[in-house]
């Protein structure tokens, strides 16, 4: 005969749920978003009300329950207010501004780009385009999705590639002295004949230029 959860035990199997979705509001926030947030706070909250309930049948819990209850609401809040934050000071990637006329991401993926985009790159779509021998020097592909592109002999010293995709990109004889690598992704990359510091434990194809040695095209 199956019987029912009572005391602590079933308190904990009430309460499993919209904790676990309170870290999904965290994680939604992050893969879709502030929107994504604002959805699964809303779910969460559902799930509050049906684990309410339930220990409302008890009536020797409510107090409890209620103190609960708002303490989980006042943690969704909390994560929601926290990305709103994030996003109005532009610390998410995906409300970064980018150096275009009416602040809209550049697409160039799969594109050649030409010396007269070079200001434009920030933030950019660049996946699998194709910058080699371009004079990068001094300017932002900060925060720029480029996995797959090709930078070969491309002039990236003093660049800011902070936080830029560079999955698997071709980066071969460029020259990155001086560039700004914080946050960025450089897993795959092609890093043969180049000038770059690659961060300890990135996997990386071929060997760049030992220290005090600089690509040809370093100026």
């Amino acid at each position: 005969m199956s019987t029912t959860p009572t005391g602590p035990k079933r308190l904990v199997s009430v309460w499993s749920g919209p904790a676990v979705a309170v870290v999904l509001v965290a994680v939604a926030g992050q893969v879709f978003g502030l929107l994504g947030a604002v959805l699964a706070a809303g779910c969460t909250a559902a799930a509050l009300l049906f684990a309410a309930a339930e220990i409302f049948t008890s009536a020797t819990r409510r107090r409890s329950a209620a103190v609960a209850a708002v303490a989980a609401v006042a943690a969704v809040a909390a994560v929601v207010a926290i990305m709103a934050i994030f996003a109005w000071q532009g610390a998410l990637p995906w409300t970064q501004e980018v150096d275009r006329p009416g602040g809209t991401t550049a697409d160039y993926r799969g594109q050649r780009i030409v010396a007269g985009d070079v200001d434009g790159l920030r933030g950019a779509l660049l996946a699998g385009a194709d910058l080699s021998g371009l004079d990068l020097r001094g300017r932002s592909l900060a925060g720029a999705d480029a996995p797959g592109a090709v930078l070969r002999n491309a002039n990236l010293e003093g660049a800011s590639l902070r936080g830029a995709v560079l999955r698997g990109a071709d980066l071969r004889g460029a020259c990155l002295d001086g560039s700004d690598l914080t946050g960025a992704d450089l897993t795959g990359a092609q890093v043969d004949g180049a000038t770059i510091t690659v961060p300890e434990g990135t996997p990386v194809s071929g060997s760049p230029l030992s220290v005090g040695e600089r690509a040809l095209n370093c100026r």
